[in-house]
């Protein structure tokens, strides 16, 4: 059994050589399903991958109180949604060149400075044919400073200018950041959003999404099934006969995270929050570690 954020795994493996060294990994590589590297479309291998790195990212995001600079009065906050833009059109610069140029060194200044701990990033195209980029985080970082940061990598190009001769202007608001904190389903509204599909024509150069190194992570919640769990598994599957996808090498049970909560023995829970715990520990932070998006 494998506990999971929003779901239970079952699946059959001899215990005598049970080990979390052997357990199949849900993120594997940057590879899609049919082993060709980066297609420029979200493929349903890619999907599922994301949809595992936001999940976890929700279950082991804290909740953390942060003042709202504009009223000056405190508000819980988990996780939150930026979106970068650029401020011009892109003309003939890569996308490869503004992911490893202007996108990386972002990452690295929000990390090094701003302490960003756990993300995970989704790139698009534009209806003007610009790319930009989504990205979710648990870390809350003052609106300007993502902003400030994301201009000064736009400035290393041609952005900042075409804007300024346009605009007259130097400061493009070429960012949005919402924090997501009324949406009941959190995990599932971020799924939905960031593994949307996109128009057939439209394809980015390389890498289309990617995540912190702690969300990759192949350990698991992992542990051998007793016969008490077995007999939950069927009152389980007695109750919510609808929540069971049976598959070809295993079946998955879905489950909130509050339901996981009330139908899990404790022993079960605390595997599952340590592994939680050592995912959010995991977080790369303060140190840039070589960040190819590309």
């Amino acid at each position: 059994m494998q506990l999971r954020p929003g779901c239970i795994v079952l699946y059959d493996q001899h215990s005598r050589h049970f080990s979390r060294d052997r357990e199949p990994a849900v993120i594997a590589d940057c590879s899609d399903d049919t082993g060709k590297l980066y297609t420029g479309k979200l493929t349903d291998f890619a999907k599922r991958n994301i949809k595992f790195a936001i999940n976890l990212l929700v279950a082991q995001a804290k909740w953390k109180e942060v003042i709202n600079p504009a009223t000056d009065t405190p508000y819980k906050f988990k996780v939150n949604f930026i979106t970068l833009t650029l401020s011009a059109k892109q003309g003939s610069l890569s996308d490869k060149t503004i992911k490893n140029e202007m996108l990386s060194p972002w990452i690295r200044v929000m990390r090094d400075t701003f302490n960003l701990r756990s993300y995970v990033w989704r790139a698009e195209r534009q209806q003007n044919g610009n790319i930009h980029f989504h990205f979710v985080t648990d870390t809350y970082i003052l609106y300007s400073d993502i902003r400030d940061n994301w201009n000064h990598q736009q400035a290393k190009f041609h952005f900042i200018d075409d804007f300024r001769n346009k605009n007259k202007s130097e400061f493009p608001n070429s960012t949005d950041v919402h924090s997501v904190i009324h949406i009941r389903n959190l995990a599932a509204y971020l799924v939905k959003y960031m593994s949307k599909n996109e128009r057939a024509l439209d394809t980015i150069e390389g890498k289309i999404w990617d995540c912190s190194s702690n969300l990759k992570t192949k350990e698991r919640a992992a542990l051998v099934m007793s016969s008490s769990d077995f007999k939950m598994v069927d009152e389980l599957h007695k109750s919510m006969p609808d929540r069971f996808i049976k598959q070809d090498n295993c079946t998955i049970i879905r489950m909130s995270e509050n339901e996981m909560s009330r139908f899990l023995p404790s022993e079960h829970r605390k595997l599952y929050r340590e592994w939680l715990q050592s995912v959010y520990d995991a977080a790369p932070v303060s140190r840039y570690i070589n960040h190819e998006v590309s």
